[in-house]
């Protein structure tokens, strides 16, 4: 028989070596020790370690083997990571959970088939999609449509004339309607845009099945009308988005799709409240700018105040200022050099909401305690974003957590130095497409050369001081944080790149828990703070910045409780 104090068992996981050893005497101890480990703490005072211990889900000891040994008790299990790497959780600031699935539940549609193709491709889709009464599917851009000699809305109606159909486009800001689809939404006899969005029409007026910005949000909300069928729908899609995240080793997340009229925000509740939210969440909920402003901060704050949970909090709101360049709907401060004839707003862009309604509705959200959440592409919406909120700043005092702009493609250099003036967090999102020399060679023709050769400017926003914060916009873009960090070490041809790695990873962590408001619990690996923690089979300090993406997470813990152990 085993003396006390000599190992008793081997559990071989996820390549990880897990000792079970009670300590002599049986004394209460840690519940958990990692040693042998390369910590990178992400904690400028202790950067590095070899051992952490975590008791209750509480960290209790960052230091030598030795160290966190001293902890061991007659429960506790120890865990030989022999050189891989232990990181705090990642933060994923700005993603879609649920619209992730319910997007990939969808037909996929390839960009620039023939109408005839296109056609057949809906056929099929409505075939597979036989117990839905919307057709849901995804994949072209606007000009793929546009460019075929039948308008999109009666493309459609030959594929599909008795169901409703809605096509969402590639990039997130339009969607292809047949007249059914039209006719639910209540946008067939409408001559009028709905506010912050546009309906294109025919040469006799009528509405040709495209649907920009938060017009596709009318229809969308159609779609997703409040149902037995569609919650299920967005349970079921939260539920597989959350095993992604803990995959990727992402234990913080802020939800930026929050569309509260198609309920999604009762997938994360029912998760919470059946134990198996296995992230943190912070989420934002949509502000509609076709929706009275008294009504919204009502109906918000209403679920903000039954809505939360463990690990759950609707406590942002999310607005968006403009749209994106691609369809000639980002807000620039000079005019488009080229812009599509279809696109609506002037020379300079589309912005969903005047300057002045802006202002009251980020001031009316600060007032209540809101966290601001702006989808800003264009100088000239950074320029609106930050002149929000300077000015509720000014009514209503510093906010308790700091307001942010996310996506940030273009920024007014005189608007540099105002994020640190304003305590402005700026939050970009580098996607493969974004910041491929292509998409930049694209954009010269549209908004010159200077300004597409200083597009996404993290560089330069870091070195004006501002608190900024990398996320994935999943899933429009790739999830994996690592990979982030390494498109954005590796930037070709760009002046705009992370300067180093370790700047990388605190903006997938302690950066990104500051702009939560978590850094006093997570972000960084530290005695007192919560047990939030990845294992990787690579050091993604000290690998080649090209080979960061290829590291692989073994093991992803929340509260000290392994949500993800790789097979």
């Amino acid at each position: 028989m085993a003396r006390a104090g000599i190992r008793l068992g081997l559990v071989l996981a996820a390549g990880l070596a897990i000792w079970l050893i009670p300590a002599e005497g049986g004394t209460a101890g840690a519940d958990l020790i990692f040693t042998n480990a390369t910590v990178r703490t992400v904690d400028s005072s202790n950067p590095s370690a070899e051992a952490v211990a975590v008791e209750a889900g509480e960290i209790t000891v960052v230091g030598t083997n030795q160290e966190a040994m001293a902890q061991r008790g007659a429960e506790t299990t120890v865990v030989d990571l022999s050189g891989k790497t232990l990181i705090p959780g990642f933060h994923d600031v700005h993603l879609h959970a649920v619209e992730a699935g319910r997007t990939a539940n969808g037909c996929y549609l390839p960009s620039r088939l023939s109408a005839r193709q296109y056609i057949r491709r809906l056929r099929g889709c409505a075939r597979r999609q036989r117990g839905e009464v919307w057709v849901r599917a995804a994949g072209p851009f606007v000009q793929d449509l546009l460019a075929l000699a039948i308008e999109p809305r009666d493309l459609i109606d030959r594929a599909i004339p008795n169901r409703p159909v809605v096509i969402l486009d590639a990039l997130g800001h339009a969607a292809f309607v047949n007249s059914e689809g039209l006719r639910r939404s209540g946008l067939d006899t409408s001559d009028r845009d709905p506010a912050g969005g546009a309906i294109l029409r025919d040469s006799g007026g009528r509405p040709n099945g495209v649907v920009l910005e938060n017009a596709q949000n009318v229809v969308l909300d159609a779609v997703e009308r409040p149902s037995r069928q569609n919650r299920q729908a967005n349970y079921a899609s939260l539920h597989d988005a959350i095993g992604k995240l803990s995959a990727n080793g992402i234990t913080s997340v802020s939800d930026a799709g929050g569309y509260w009229p198609r309920q999604h925000h009762l997938a994360w509740l029912q998760l919470s409240r059946e134990g198996k939210l296995d992230v943190r969440a912070s989420n934002a909920l949509w502000v509609y700018p076709n929706r009275s402003l008294q009504s919204q901060l009502h109906r918000i704050s209403a679920i903000r105040d039954a809505a939360s949970g463990p690990h759950l909090a609707f406590d942002q709101v999310k607005l968006y200022v403009d749209g994106i360049v691609d369809y000639g709907t980002a807000a620039l401060t000079k005019p488009y050099l080229h812009r599509p004839n279809w696109a609506p707003g002037g020379k300079r862009g589309f912005t969903y909401l005047s300057r002045a309604r802006l202002n009251r509705t980020v001031a009316a959200f600060d007032r209540r305690g809101f966290q601001i959440h702006l989808h800003v592409w264009g100088d000239r919406a950074a320029k609106m974003a930050l002149d929000a909120i300077e000015r509720a700043r000014r009514l209503n005092g510093p906010p308790n957590r700091p307001h942010r702009l996310t996506h940030l493609y273009l920024i007014d250099r005189p608007d540099l130095p105002r994020f640190a003036d304003l305590g402005a967090v700026a939050d970009f999102q580098l996607g493969e497409e974004a910041i491929s020399p292509g998409y930049e060679r694209f954009l010269r023709g549209w908004i010159g050369r200077r300004a597409a050769a200083h597009l996404l400017p993290i560089a330069t926003v870091l070195r004006a001081g501002a608190l900024t914060t990398l996320s994935s916009d999943w899933d429009a873009d790739a999830l994996s944080p690592l990979k982030s960090i390494e498109r954005g070490l590796t930037r070709r041809g760009s002046p705009e790149r992370i300067p180093d790695p370790a700047t990388g990873l605190q903006m997938v962590t302690l950066n990104s828990a500051r702009l939560l408001g978590q850094a006093d619990e997570t972000g960084s690996i530290e005695v007192g703070k919560r047990a939030d923690l990845v294992v990787l089979n690579g050091d993604p300090i000290a690998v080649p910045a090209a080979r960061i993406g290829e590291i692989r997470v073994l093991q992803t813990l929340l509260d000290g409780r392994t949500v993800y152990r790789r097979p």
